[in-house]
């Protein structure tokens, strides 16, 4: 009951669609330019960290 892997949740969607702006990082590289983003907005922004 406490794993997440199925069904596979798009969490980046749900925030979108909960009014929050969101995005999806793959690299270490694409969040830091994420979080520099984030940063500058005033109010909550989710960044999914994809780890492999």
């Amino acid at each position: 009951m406490l794993d997440l892997s199925r069904p596979a949740l798009d969490f980046t969607a749900l925030a979108t669609g909960m009014g929050v702006p969101a995005s999806r990082a793959t690299t270490a590289t694409e969040f830091a330019a994420q979080l520099g983003k984030a940063l500058a907005e005033p109010g909550p922004h989710l960044i999914e960290a994809v780890i492999p």
